[in-house]
């Protein structure tokens, strides 16, 4: 199943939704910056503590083939495989549900 990111961070998420979230929005997604990141928003908790459970859902997450990664100068960079350009497609609405018995994503007149 796919790695849900969610669309602010949260305080009271989970360890790994913050080190998700955290993941998905740092420009080098590593270790050491995803708990900087998560540091940010956290300040008063320890900094080794972070470090911590960040290294141990990276390595968990990487281990179950969830998120890809790469030792780049002996350090791991992380790679959510996420669409970070929109597709360039547009879909003739005209066609939405024409017919009921055939779903709509079943139409091949896209514009």
């Amino acid at each position: 199943k796919p790695i849900a990111i969610h669309s602010e961070y949260r305080i009271d998420a989970s360890e790994q939704d913050k080190v998700i979230y955290c993941l998905a929005n740092t420009r080098t997604p590593t270790l050491e910056a995803v708990a900087h990141k998560i540091h940010e928003y956290e300040p008063t908790q320890a900094l080794q503590q972070i470090q911590e459970y960040t290294l141990r859902i990276l390595t968990n997450l990487h281990t179950k083939g969830l998120l890809k990664g790469e030792d780049i100068n002996e350090q791991m960079v992380y790679d959510l495989s996420k669409i970070t350009t929109p597709n360039n497609v547009r879909i003739n609405l005209d066609l939405i549900g024409q017919n009921l018995q055939t779903p709509y994503f079943l139409h091949r007149n896209v514009v």
